[in-house]
């Protein structure tokens, strides 16, 4: 039972039936630092929490790169500095930041099509692959296809060491409930941008991971989330 926790988040993963390809050469392809975020726009968040649906449909229209910085933000980004380091947007037990935000951008002004990873004390996006992933986003998600036709699909994994070291197999717990927060902070603003949202549990962990360039067991994929624009 010592690594109950680890054993847990293996045996529970969706493992596909089509052997895996070859996963996006992933390679540091640059950074792209992403419009500043201004934290003040009107958006009272009550009217967004009424508001908030899962939709899964989305226009031609590309997301904005003000859209993407201000998602990014809600997400995972940092509000504030301190002295003895930054605060994000989200709780994390210990103050421990396991999490990880990954984004597969299919149509954003500003951005290739790319798999890349957010680097929030930079507020900023390193691109890791370079390439269309729509069919491969949509097969690693159990076939649906919301996940090819949004503007980006963002993606969270933890490093699970961060939290493991101090936490041990309860680590987990916290995880997922980190999880959780960051995806609801960003379905509210994405809600409050007058974009369409949905929160993706079921995929294929082995796939996922290896398009997003992850192992899969030391980070490990936990949840996913399509954007996109309403006409």
């Amino acid at each position: 039972m010592e690594r109950i926790g680890d054993i847990f988040q293996q045996a529970t993963k969706y493992l596909s039936p089509v052997a895996g390809g070859k996963p996006p050469q992933q390679e540091k392809k640059g950074t792209i630092a992403l419009p500043p975020v201004d934290w003040n726009i009107p958006a009272p968040l009550f009217n967004a929490v009424r508001r908030r649906r899962s939709i899964r449909e989305y226009s031609e229209r590309p997301l904005s790169l003000k859209e993407f910085s201000l998602l990014c933000a809600a997400a995972l980004g940092v509000t504030t500095r301190m002295d003895f380091g930054p605060l994000f947007a989200i709780p994390s037990a210990g103050a421990m930041n396991p999490l990880e935000l990954h984004v597969i951008s299919h149509r954003v002004d500003g951005l290739p099509a790319s798999v890349g990873r957010y680097r929030p004390g930079e507020h900023a996006l390193e691109v890791v692959a370079r390439g269309d992933f729509r069919r491969a986003v949509v097969e690693a998600c159990l076939g649906q296809e919301l996940a090819g036709s949004a503007g980006a699909v963002f993606a969270w994994t933890a490093v699970v060491e961060r939290s493991r070291r101090r936490y041990g197999q309860r680590c987990y717990r916290y995880i997922y409930l980190e999880a959780g927060h960051s995806a609801q902070n960003l379905l509210l603003a994405a809600t409050a941008l007058n974009l369409g949202a949905c929160a993706i549990g079921a995929f294929f962990d082995d796939q996922a991971a290896r398009l997003l360039g992850v192992d899969g067991v030391e980070e490990t994929v936990l949840y996913l989330a399509s954007v996109g624009t309403q006409d």
